[in-house]
């Protein structure tokens, strides 16, 4: 199967690549094309051939700008390395911020046009007033009380309308990437421009708009009964059914801006971070380095056996000067407490590794 002219269709002579360990399809310029993967970093991208059958290939119509400074960036970036205790010397704020690299994720969006008979319950609140008695100081006294309650009422109705830009996923793990990098707001994004792909890879779907129609229908539904609640001028809304016809479906491909970056552990394994272009959005695993914390605690250690020593040395020098014995006594104890405390930095570092096993999104302004 012969690849597109990318130039031609994209502005950029781009060539598709993949990445064996995730199985994810990018295009990028030559020099980036046997880089390691940025979405993993676990293997390095291979060039695809005229033979390998690639997903859906044509440009965007829309495209969402990185909507994150450098200073709040640098910012995050910073907090992410500074607060981990011990952290691995591969693990600085400067490293983090000179391997960001730009990846655009597409989303499908769909505008469409809805004819469709409804029914449901229509909730309206309403209050109700009660009196509450109660003896005190040996008299009744009675007490307003005011409730709200929902009186539930059946609706029908039919309804015709356009819907626009209802979101679908174009990869198959959208719902994986969402939970760790949030939502993008569509709104907000422009024209396509090929300029700005300039040193960016470009995930490819993995869903043409056939698949993703799935995922837009429960989006319109959802749009759809919120209109019916509003026009039925209703507090609350359930058992929402419709019978739909759809029509004139319109599919529009949008890039979403995402930065990754990474760091290496003890051991040489790639850590991967990821920022939400957007939102600034962050996750990635943060691992203390028990290498570090090993080192300071048997210095701490040896710290403690040294004052143990010197203390002890003392403490023979009583049996000339009797007062020593107490300064060396001191000293024992004082070392005792430094050799305990050389424990301090692999419990930290251990507890800490337990407490981030799990990933969590972290916030710019966190």
């Amino acid at each position: 199967m012969q690849q597109p002219n990318y130039e031609e269709v994209w502005g950029h002579a781009f060539i598709a690549t993949n990445c064996p360990h995730c199985d994810w399809i990018y295009l990028t310029v030559p020099a980036q094309a046997t880089m390691v993967c940025p979405h993993c970093g676990q293997a390095t991208l291979e060039p695809l051939t005229a033979e390998d059958e690639l997903p859906y290939t044509r440009p965007p119509e829309l495209l969402l700008l990185p909507g994150i400074s450098r200073q709040n960036m640098e910012g995050a970036l910073g907090r992410f390395a500074n607060e981990v205790p011990y952290p691995p010397d591969d693990l600085t704020s400067n490293n983090l911020l000179g391997r960001l690299q730009l990846v655009y994720l597409p989303m499908w969006l769909v505008d469409v046009d809805v004819s469709a008979d409804w029914q449901a319950e229509v909730g309206y609140d309403y209050e109700v007033v009660s009196h509450r008695e109660s003896l005190r100081d040996g008299a009744w006294s009675s007490q307003e009380v005011k409730e709200t309650r929902i009186r539930w009422e059946l609706r029908v109705g039919q309804l015709e309308r356009h819907y626009a830009n209802a979101r679908a996923a174009a990869l198959d793990e959208q719902a994986i990437l969402s939970q760790r990098i949030g939502e993008y707001d569509s709104s907000k994004a422009g024209a396509f421009q090929a300029s700005a792909l300039n040193g960016s890879f470009v995930r490819l779907p993995n869903r043409t708009p056939r698949d993703a129609w799935s995922d837009a229908q429960p989006t319109i539904q959802n749009s759809a009964a919120a209109e019916c609640q509003r026009a039925a001028n209703g507090q609350h809304l359930r058992q929402y059914r419709w019978a739909p016809e759809f029509a004139r479906q319109e599919w529009t491909q949008l890039l979403l801006p995402l930065y990754t970056t990474h760091y290496e552990d003890d051991e040489k394994a790639r850590k991967m971070v990821m920022v939400n272009g957007q939102t600034g959005q962050l996750i990635g695993s943060r691992r203390a380095s028990t290498k570090k914390a090993q080192h300071y605690s048997i210095i701490i250690g040896l710290i403690g056996l040294a004052l143990a020593l010197i203390s002890l040395l003392v403490a023979a020098a009583g049996f000339l000067a009797p007062p020593l014995f107490v300064v060396g006594g001191i000293g024992l104890f004082v070392a005792v407490l430094v050799m305990v405390g050389a424990i301090i930095p692999l419990g930290r570092a251990w507890q800490f590794n337990k407490q981030h096993a799990q990933r969590v999104p972290l916030r710019l302004d966190a």
